[in-house]
């Protein structure tokens, strides 16, 4: 039912819950590994045209409210299953994440609008994701050219948690 919700509902903010929901009980009850439906219902939201509401709708619960959901917690443990999500949310998505990425670069200069913040969020969004993959050249790319620190920071986080000569 939640898969449904998160890939058909007409209210963004029951997609988002059902996303939630089902990324929490996916990193703490299956340990990161998530259903083929999961990920389909991941897609069709980055397929959505509200550029704002993909980046909150496909961004994972923080290790501090997963942690809030139980009893006793193991920190490398949530960490590794969070991760676990991350790279495969990443690696079946990862055609679209880069068409997605590359769709949303523009050479207009920064914005404060909601319109051109919605965008930045998803494309960095998209980075974060494809730097699970060890994208590291855009990152370094969009780091060189950034003209915000919106998009700097974004670039920096992704290869900070890399392995790269960048």
């Amino acid at each position: 039912e939640l898969v449904h919700l998160m890939a058909h509902d007409d209210d963004p903010f029951n997609r988002w819950e059902a996303g939630q929901r089902l990324a929490a009980e996916i990193i703490l009850k299956r340990k990161g590994a998530p259903s083929p439906a999961f990920l389909e219902a991941a897609l069709r939201v980055l397929a959505q045209t509200d550029h704002a509401f993909v980046a909150e709708a496909l961004a994972l619960p923080s290790e501090a409210f997963l942690a809030e959901q139980l009893d006793t917690v193991d920190p490398d443990a949530l960490h590794a299953a969070r991760n676990t999500l991350r790279l495969e949310l990443a690696k079946a998505l990862q055609p679209e994440l880069t068409a997605t990425y590359r769709a949303l670069h523009s050479e207009a200069p920064c914005s404060p609008d909601p319109a051109s913040a919605g965008r930045r969020a998803l494309q960095n969004l998209c980075l974060g994701y494809l730097g699970e993959l060890g994208e590291s050249r855009l990152a370094y790319e969009q780091f060189r050219r950034a003209d915000n620190m919106t998009d700097a920071m974004a670039a920096l986080g992704t290869l900070a948690n890399l392995d790269c000569p960048e």
